[in-house]
């Protein structure tokens, strides 16, 4: 279990350093670890991400760090591409066009807080019991989370469509 969690924690650290626009895949394993073990796995993955990070951080020492910060921070600085709400919206509707996951998305996470079979709303312990035996649903869940960063890296000056590609990776990996 240690094991599955020191790998989660540094793969994305590294996938963070790569590439922020996946900054929702940091909330999502850590609410996801936290719901299917328990307070104690989701702070040790919390402590080995922010060690992770910062063994990348000091590894990049020798050279200068406020070139490195200018070309992270670069393009989320952009300003969008036309009004704000307005691009996000008209980049949600592509990417439900481009992905019939993310719809078949949103009808799952619409059965699993409906009411269960005795009228009463399921609740937190049931949804546990049930991410706990059904793990596949990391990658949905991820996806989820990768939506507002993809439709806002997207939406700026310089976004492109591939902006929107790790929503659609893990819903479809979800999907499979």
């Amino acid at each position: 279990h240690f094991r599955d969690i020191l790998l989660s924690a540094v793969f994305c650290a590294a996938a963070l350093w790569t590439k922020q626009s996946v900054a929702g895949l940091v909330i999502a394993l850590l609410i996801f670890i936290f719901l299917v073990g328990s307070k104690r796995s989701a702070l040790q993955w919390l402590l080995i991400f922010g060690l992770a990070m910062a063994v990348l951080a000091a590894s990049f020492a020798p050279f200068s760090f406020k070139e490195m910060w200018l070309n992270m921070t670069f393009l989320g600085k952009k300003p969008p591409t036309g009004p704000f709400w307005d691009v996000l919206v008209l980049e949600f509707v592509r990417l439900c066009q481009e992905s019939f996951w993310a719809l078949l998305l949103i009808g799952l996470f619409g059965w699993i807080f409906k009411p269960n079979e005795s009228g009463r709303e399921r609740s937190l312990s049931s949804l546990k019991a049930w991410a706990n035996k059904n793990l596949w649903v990391v990658f949905p869940w991820v996806g989820i989370f990768m939506i507002p960063m993809s439709l806002i890296t997207r939406s700026k000056i310089g976004g492109d469509i591939n902006s929107l590609s790790p929503v659609i990776y893990f819903l479809t990996a979800g999907a499979v």
